[in-house]
């Protein structure tokens, strides 16, 4: 009978080869995010935007574990977005919205937000060596887009 860590068992904690959710066949019209929350996710704004052309928005060197990570828009303007988290070198959510004509709507990779009560749905997803978050609009614009995220270094 073997007893203790059953992760020892089974090879421990592994990153993820690909995150699949209601977002992960792209073109859905993004939901509400509640981006001004009290909740614990950090929301950073894209900065200039290129039609087209993906940014990074964050770079985490070392391990740990992404809690919540989504995109969304700040105004009404018609724009798809594009959500990309590379994890470890591997591309596991890469994915292109439908178009969001509604102020604070997003997608999630990663997580969920209570739209109600604004409190995060977290998930722990691993990362061992690196973790790369990557957001485009179908516009070329400045802050109009952004990012809420958690995470965890260790």
């Amino acid at each position: 009978m073997t007893t203790g860590n059953s992760s020892a068992l089974l090879g421990g904690s592994r990153p993820p080869l690909m995150l699949y959710n209601k977002w992960s066949i792209g073109g859905v019209v993004p939901g509400a995010t509640n981006p001004v929350s009290t909740a614990n996710g950090v929301k950073t704004l894209s900065g200039a935007l290129t039609a087209g052309a993906l940014k990074t928005l964050l770079t985490v060197s070392g391990a740990g574990l992404i809690k919540l990570s989504a995109v969304y828009a700040l105004d009404t303007t018609a724009r798809t977005m594009r959500l990309q988290l590379t994890i470890d070198g591997v591309v596991v959510f890469n994915v292109t919205s439908g178009s969001c004509v509604t102020a604070n709507a997003g997608m999630y990779a990663v997580g969920n937000m209570n739209t109600g009560t604004g409190s995060e749905i977290v998930e722990n997803v691993v990362f061992n060596s690196s973790l790369t978050i990557e957001v485009a609009s179908s516009l070329s614009e400045t802050d109009k887009v952004g990012i809420i995220t958690h995470y965890e270094a260790r």
